[in-house]
């Protein structure tokens, strides 16, 4: 027999854009959050579809990144996705994408307009855990949008040659933490903690590792000459997601 809940709490994260509910319930069957480390391009995955059920579907594309803002990414805001081949059929944004021993790989969500995507695993692992330890979303915030010169190769070209970094693509956000520490339009971040930005990994995603108050230490090219600064990461809400 079906029963209806009223939720206790409604939690939204201003990084991934997910809504968790709490519900006075308990001894429900809980789903287990898998993990897209070892995820392939054509690997089978279904999707648990409220209209149509279960509908098989494989994995078409990795580290799909969305662009909003005239091409450029938010540190604020989750921008890669990775895609699944829909088959034709109507997969309503909300649906679990789920892999053959039934684990969790992520939420298909409307990403743009005219676009769905499926936000991973790890991004809904992270919200919980926030949840788990502090009964919120505590995530870390910087307050910059950028370019991946890995992706652009006009702008790569531009940068002093350089082919990978962050290109800073606006002044930050006032009163954001890169703002506090002097980052401006045009720069290039090359490092994080003496690390090199790679294309293994996107930038807002690097930053969501760290937590909340910490001194993050970026490596940056300010009109060629190479400097390092820290930044204190402040605390992302709602307000300051855009």
């Amino acid at each position: 027999q079906d029963t209806i809940y009223t939720p206790e709490k409604v939690i939204f994260d201003p990084f991934s854009s997910l809504v968790f509910i709490k519900i006075p319930a308990e001894n429900l069957p809980v789903a287990k959050i898998g993990s897209m480390d070892d995820a392939k391009v054509g690997q089978t995955v279904f999707v648990v579809n409220e209209i149509e059920g279960l509908i098989l579907s494989h994995i078409s594309y990795l580290g799909y990144r969305n662009y909003k803002d005239n091409g450029n990414e938010n540190s604020n805001e989750l921008s890669e996705f990775f895609l699944i081949r829909d088959n034709n059929v109507s997969i309503l944004p909300g649906s679990a994408v789920v892999d053959i021993e039934g684990e969790v790989l992520g939420i298909y969500i409307s990403i743009s307009e005219n676009r769905l995507g499926v936000l991973s695993a790890e991004h809904i692992r992270a919200g919980i855990s926030y949840i788990v330890k502090y009964g919120k979303i505590q995530r870390p915030y910087l307050g910059v949008k950028y370019i991946d010169l890995s992706r652009s190769k006009i702008l790569s070209m531009a940068g002093e040659g350089s082919t990978r970094g962050i290109f800073i693509a606006s002044d930050p956000e006032i009163h954001s933490p890169a703002y506090s520490a002097g980052i401006i339009f045009g720069d290039i971040i090359t490092a994080i903690d003496g690390e090199a930005i790679s294309t293994l990994k996107n930038f807002s995603n690097i930053i969501q590792e760290y937590k909340v108050g910490d001194a993050v230490q970026l490596t940056i090219q300010k009109k060629g000459t190479e400097k390092i600064i820290d930044v204190y990461l402040g605390l992302l809400d709602a307000s300051v997601k855009k």
